[in-house]
């Protein structure tokens, strides 16, 4: 398994240890330990700023996303 792949997997895990419904935004940062073993370093649910600008259509994409949230489509 890939350092990348690898890396996916911890952060999978770590997601689905959550027992809340489909989030809209999660994020899992890892570094590695001395071995080269992925470790969570933070486990962010919430954004603020949530880096709209840098991939077009994202700031419409989360919109509609919580849009369909709110109003259970």
């Amino acid at each position: 398994m890939s350092s990348a792949a690898n890396s996916a997997a911890v952060a999978e895990r770590v997601m689905a240890q959550l027992h809340f419904e489909t989030l809209l935004y999660g994020r899992v940062d890892l570094i590695r330990d001395e071995a080269g073993r992925p470790c969570v370093l933070e486990l962010e649910l919430t954004e603020p700023s949530l880096y709209l600008g840098y991939e077009p259509g994202s700031a419409q994409r989360f919109t509609a996303a919580a849009l369909a949230r709110l109003t259970g489509r």
